[in-house]
C-alpha cells in the first residue's frame, strides 16, 4: 500500500478523498496542521493558476521542513471553484477561488435577490484542481523537471430556486449542509447534490473527475495499483474451535475474548473495531455523530461491510485457526462469515446479561465517548436491537450463555467448562526476557506491545502521545520512541488496532481489542528469531 499525504485541515475533504480513493491500494494521510503546522497558506487572489502555484509553492517549502524524505514521499492539495453565470464574465469568475470566504459573506436569500434582478439565470459550474508533487523518481519516470501536475474535473448545474434545510449524510459527509453543495443542483437532478442518493451524487461530482485522472496518472506510471478483488478464502485444517460471541453491549464479549487470548493464544478479532476505524476515517475524533447512529446507517446500506473488512483483515494476515471473533451485530453478519469461512467446528455464541448488569459494566469500563447514564445506555441498546443483535439469540444451533455475574473468574471458568476441551492447556506466547531486552523494533510494534502490557493491567487507562513515549522506555531496556514520531504516527492516519478517546481536548490512546490480539502475535514471533 503506498501513502499519499492530502495537505488539506478539512476533515470533510479528507473523507471525501478516501472515497474517491477506495479502488486503489492507497492509504491517503492526513496532513495534520496541530503536528506540523499549516499544511499552507492559501493567498486570497482570484487568477487561479496564480493562487495554485503561490499555494504550491508554499505547501512544498513547508513539506521539504517537515517531512524526512520528503522528494520519496507523495503529496496534493487541492482547490475548489465556482463559476455563477450571472455573475461572472470572461474575465473574472464569481465567486470563483474564493468561495469558501463568499460563503461566509453571502447568503441564499442574498444571492436569490441578486440572481433575480438579473434576469434568474441560475446556471453553475463547480470545479476541482488538484495539484499533485512529483516525486524525484516521479519525475525520472515520466522524464519533466516540474514539480507539480494538475489535474480538473467540472461539473455543471443550476443553483436550487429555494432553499430548504435537510441533513448532513452521516456516511458520505461531504454530501453537507454547510459548503455550495447545499445549492448545487447538477444536471439532470432536480435536488441539491447534497441531497442525492450516492450513486446520483458521484455522477454529479466535481472532485470525482479530477482524482480519476490523477490515479490513472500514478497507475500508469507504477506507482500505484488498483485494487483486485480477493479470492475466496480456503482455510487450512482446523485444529482449534472457532468462535463466533455475539450479545448485547457489556454481556461480556470482550472478556471472553481476552481471556482466549491470555491463556490459550487464541487471536481475538473484535467486528466493532473495524466500524470504529470507518467512522474515524469518515468523522474524525471530534465529531458529534453517533457512532452507534453511523454503523446502523453503513450496515442498512451495506449489510456485509463488516464481514467484507474482517475476511480481508484475516486473509491478508493468515488468520484461518485458533481464533476467535466477538461482536457481530446481526445474523446476516453470522450467516456471511459462516458462508465465506465453512467449518464444522464453529461455535456460535450468544451471551446474555440483564440490562441492569450490563449498564453498571458499561459505566466501569468507560470506554466510549459517551455520557454515561443509564438513558444513553438504552439508547445504544435500541440501535444495537434496531439492527438486528437480538435475532442472532434466535439462530439456528446458537448457544446461549447467561453472563449475569460479576465475578470475572467465576464466569471464565464456566465458559471453560462448557466451550473448551479438557485437553485445552494453558500457553505462554511469548519469552518476556526476549522481548523487553530487544535492541530494534520498529514504531508500530513498539506502541503496540506497550500498550498491550497497560491493557493486561488495566483495561480503562488511556495514554497521550507523551505518556505513550515514556511508557516505551520504561517497558524496553533499549528501545526509545520519540514522542514526536508517535504522534505523528497516530496523526496521519487512524489505525484498527487502537480506541481513541478526547480527554480535555486531546486525544488518548488505548490498544483495541484486535490490536491486542496482534501485539501478542507479533510478541510471540519476536521470542523464536
Amino acid at each position: 500500500m503506498i501513502d499519499i499525504t492530502f495537505i488539506t485541515s478539512n476533515q470533510t475533504k479528507l473523507a471525501h478523498a478516501r472515497y474517491l480513493c477506495r479502488d486503489y491500494d492507497v492509504n491517503i494521510l492526513q496532513y495534520k496542521k496541530l503536528f506540523y503546522g499549516v499544511g499552507y497558506q492559501e493567498p486570497r487572489i482570484y487568477d487561479r493558476d496564480e493562487l495554485l502555484k503561490e499555494s504550491f509553492d508554499d505547501a512544498m517549502k513547508r513539506w521539504k521542513n517537515n517531512v524526512c524524505n520528503y522528494g520519496d514521499r507523495l503529496f496534493f492539495i487541492e482547490d475548489t471553484s465556482v463559476r455563477i453565470d450571472a455573475l461572472s464574465d470572461e474575465k473574472n469568475e464569481v465567486p470563483g477561488v474564493d468561495i469558501k470566504y463568499w460563503m461566509m459573506e453571502n447568503s441564499f436569500d442574498s444571492l436569490d435577490k441578486e440572481l433575480r434582478k438579473r434576469g434568474n439565470n441560475r446556471k453553475v459550474s463547480v470545479s476541482s484542481h488538484i495539484v499533485l508533487f512529483l516525486t524525484d523518481e516521479l519525475r525520472e519516470r515520466v522524464n519533466t523537471q516540474e514539480k507539480y501536475r494538475i489535474f480538473k474535473s467540472t461539473s455543471y448545474g443550476h443553483i436550487v430556486e429555494k432553499e430548504e434545510p435537510f441533513e448532513t449524510n452521516i456516511l458520505y459527509p461531504w454530501l453537507d449542509n454547510g459548503s455550495f453543495n447545499k445549492w448545487f443542483v447538477p444536471s439532470g437532478f432536480n435536488v441539491p447534490i447534497s441531497r442525492l442518493r450516492i450513486e446520483d451524487a458521484n455522477e454529479g461530482d466535481f472532485r470525482k473527475g479530477a482524482f480519476e485522472e490523477m490515479l490513472s496518472y500514478l497507475s500508469a506510471n507504477d506507482q500505484i495499483v488498483k485494487l483486485h478483488k480477493k479470492q475466496k478464502i480456503n482455510p487450512k485444517i482446523q485444529y482449534y474451535t472457532i468462535f463466533i460471541v455475539c450479545g448485547q453491549t457489556c454481556s461480556g464479549k470482550s472478556t471472553i475474548g481476552k481471556y482466549l487470548v491470555d491463556k490459550f493464544d487464541y487471536y481475538h478479532i473484535e467486528a466493532s473495531d473495524f466500524m470504529t476505524l470507518h467512522y474515524l476515517e469518515t468523522h474524525g475524533t471530534n465529531s458529534f455523530i453517533d457512532k452507534n447512529l453511523f454503523a446502523k446507517a453503513v450496515l442498512g446500506v451495506n449489510p456485509n461491510y463488516v464481514v467484507d473488512q474482517l475476511l480481508e483483515y484475516m486473509q491478508t494476515n493468515n488468520i484461518y485457526d485458533k481464533f476467535i471473533i466477538t461482536g457481530f451485530r446481526s445474523n446476516a453478519e453470522v450467516e456471511k462469515f459462516i458462508n465465506e469461512f465453512p467449518s464444522q467446528r464453529i461455535h456460535v455464541i450468544f451471551f446474555r446479561a440483564d440490562f441492569e448488569t450490563r449498564c453498571e459494566r458499561w459505566i466501569c469500563r468507560h470506554r466510549d465517548n459517551e455520557k454515561y447514564t443509564s438513558e444513553r445506555f438504552k439508547e445504544i441498546d435500541n440501535i444495537q436491537n434496531a439492527i438486528g443483535v437480538q435475532e442472532i439469540s434466535k439462530m439456528k444451533n446458537v448457544h446461549i450463555f447467561d453472563n449475569n455475574m460479576n465475578n470475572i473468574s467465576e464466569f471464565q471458568i464456566n465458559f471453560r467448562q462448557l466451550f473448551l476441551h479438557d485437553n485445552f492447556e494453558e500457553e505462554k506466547p511469548y519469552d518476556e526476557n526476549k522481548i523487553f531486552n530487544l535492541k530494534d523494533l520498529s514504531l508500530e510494534k513498539a506502541i503496540l506491545i506497550t500498550l498491550a502490557l497497560e491493557y493486561q493491567k488495566d483495561e480503562t487507562t488511556l495514554f497521550t502521545t507523551t505518556e505513550i513515549s515514556k511508557q516505551i522506555k520504561l517497558t524496553f531496556k533499549n528501545i526509545d520512541k520519540k514522542k514526536d514520531n508517535i504522534s505523528r504516527y497516530f496523526n496521519q492516519s487512524h489505525h484498527l488496532y487502537y480506541e481513541t478517546k478526547k480527554v480535555n481536548g486531546k486525544n488518548k490512546y488505548r490498544i483495541s481489542p484486535t490490536g491486542y490480539s496482534e501485539a501478542f502475535r507479533i510478541m510471540k514471533k519476536l521470542s523464536v528469531l
